[in-house]
């Protein structure tokens, strides 16, 4: 089943601002290329906000995270850096270490938020890691 947009918590054009190019159906990855890695890292970070005690999901989700407020924004940023991540990963660039350490610091304001939301002191900061058959199979299909 393809994937769409709702299925994460940022969108296209917020990857493409952090990449610094666009994504057609043409480029490399290409606009589908995308839409699932976003899908894919947002599953990793619905994960992190259960183990959290804090059960969200994206847009197109059952428990969808309250649009406009700031978790969503920090949700929306950290998905997008963590694609970036993953492309500059993928095709070999000298940026997804800088990615990487950019997404893990907004997840972690992320998960202090929900741990304010919730009213605890802390919340699970672990960082989310795709499977490496993923991640091996975006390098093959993006170089």
């Amino acid at each position: 089943m393809p994937y769409a947009e709702t299925d994460s918590f940022t969108t296209e054009a917020h990857v493409e601002a952090v990449i610094g190019r666009a994504i057609s159906t043409t480029t490399n990855p290409t606009t589908a290329d995308l839409v699932e890695l976003m899908a894919l890292r947002a599953g990793d970070i619905m994960n992190r906000l259960d183990a959290a005690g804090y059960p969200k999901t994206p847009p197109g989700g059952s428990n969808p995270v309250t649009a406009g407020s700031a978790l969503a924004r920090s949700l929306d940023l950290a998905n997008a850096l963590y694609v970036a991540h993953d492309i500059s990963w993928a095709q070999e660039t000298d940026k997804p270490n800088v990615f990487l350490e950019a997404a893990d610091a907004v997840m972690a304001n992320a998960l202090a938020e929900v741990a304010k939301i919730l009213g605890t002191t802390a919340a699970v900061l672990a960082t989310p890691e795709m499977d490496i058959a993923d991640l091996v199979h975006f390098e093959e299909k993006l170089s």
